[in-house]
Parts: structure tokens; C-alpha cells; sequence
């Protein structure tokens, strides 16, 4: 019988041509051994391609704050999406082709619930919901979101928002290094009263 592993290594598609990096992670979430690769059903298939896409989004380069800038900055193409093109090892991964996946995924169990998704989702859900977000709503829906600054949770959204966008060279907006964690909130605050420092502060940490 046709071998699953040799048809999962040689898929065109690609979301896929990563799935050989994984191949310990899916024998595992398979639960088979080599004697019952050849009778796994088609479902095991599916969520064999499923566990190696979910591995795919745990890695952290796809919960970075600056992901949302590299996206939203990005122009449009004809078809309104954007254009916007990840790379999986040798292969290409198109914009659109994450917004396909996004409407498959929801049905294929605990996969789909995920908390390493939770980055992804807001990401292509901000993109179809908001035209141009002010500051408030930039950082309302990007806590799933981390860096390795903190500051820069808070710089990386500025050139996004609409109401901070064309005051970037305000001292008390403009990105700066030399100010603290706690300046750069504080500073925001007096910018704009309404947003809270105490939310910011939890925003920022991620809690």
C-alpha cells in the first residue's frame, strides 16, 4: 500500500513542504508505528498536515509585534489582499493562502483552538476589520503579541495608527531608546488621556 509518510513529504502544497522537519512530531500526535503507517486513514492524514502547519505557527517569529507592521504596510493587490509573501524553507507562502487556511482550520479539533494561533487569527482579522485603526484599537487587539524590547509593542503600532501616524516626530510619541519602559507609557498617556496607563502597562507585559 501506498506509504503516508513518502505522499506527506513529497505535497506540492505550500504549507506543507515543511512538514519533514516534523516528522518525529507527527509520528508522535499520530500515535503509529511504522507497521500501521500504511493503514492510517485519510482524517489521520489531514491532521498529520494539520499537526505539522500548527508546529509551523508555534514557532515565535509569528507572534513578533513587528509582524503586524511588516503586514499592514504592505500594498494591496488587485484582489484587495495583500502582498505579502512568507517563506517555509525553500518554499513561498502567499498572504492569501494563509486567509484560505484560516477558514479551514476551525474544523480540525484541538488544533483549531490553539493558543499559538491566537497571534495568527488576530493578525488576518485585523487586516479584513480595520482600514485604518487609531492607537486604541491597535493595542486592543494585539496582546497576543510579544518582542524582546517591550517599547517596542509600543513603537512597532505608531506608524500604524491613524491618529498617531502623522504626529510620529511629537517628543512624547517618537520612538527613543533612552527613555524607560515606564516614560515611553507615561509619555503616551499625556499624548492621548484617554488611554490608561494602567492597561497599557498590562498590555505591554502581556497579562
Amino acid at each position: 500500500m501506498k506509504n503516508l509518510y513518502d505522499d506527506l513529504f513529497k505535497s506540492a502544497h505550500p504549507l506543507w513542504n515543511d512538514v519533514a522537519q516534523d516528522e518525529i512530531l507527527i509520528r508522535f500526535e499520530l500515535g503509529l508505528n511504522d507497521e500501521k503507517v500504511d493503514q492510517a486513514s485519510p482524517d489521520r492524514y489531514k491532521r498529520a498536515l494539520w499537526v505539522s502547519f500548527n508546529s509551523v505557527l508555534n514557532r515565535p517569529w509569528w507572534s513578533r509585534i513587528w509582524i503586524v507592521q511588516e503586514v499592514f504596510l504592505a500594498p494591496r493587490s488587485e484582489g484587495g489582499g495583500r502582498k505579502v509573501q512568507f517563506r517555509l524553507g525553500d518554499s513561498p507562502l502567499d498572504w492569501q493562502d494563509t486567509l484560505h487556511t484560516k477558514t479551514i482550520l476551525p474544523g480540525y479539533g484541538p488544533l483549531s483552538v490553539s493558543k499559538v494561533c491566537r497571534s495568527w487569527y488576530a493578525l488576518i482579522d485585523m487586516d479584513g476589520k480595520f482600514s485604518d485603526p487609531d492607537i486604541d484599537t491597535l493595542i486592543e487587539h494585539t496582546s497576543h503579541f510579544c518582542a524582546s524590547d517591550p517599547r517596542d509593542k509600543l513603537f512597532a503600532l505608531l506608524q500604524l495608527a491613524s491618529d498617531t501616524r502623522a504626529c510620529m516626530h511629537d517628543p512624547l510619541i517618537m520612538p527613543d531608546y533612552t527613555k524607560s519602559l515606564e516614560v515611553v507609557i507615561d509619555d503616551l498617556v499625556r499624548w492621548k488621556p484617554s488611554l490608561s496607563k494602567d492597561v497599557l502597562q498590562s498590555w505591554v507585559e502581556g497579562t
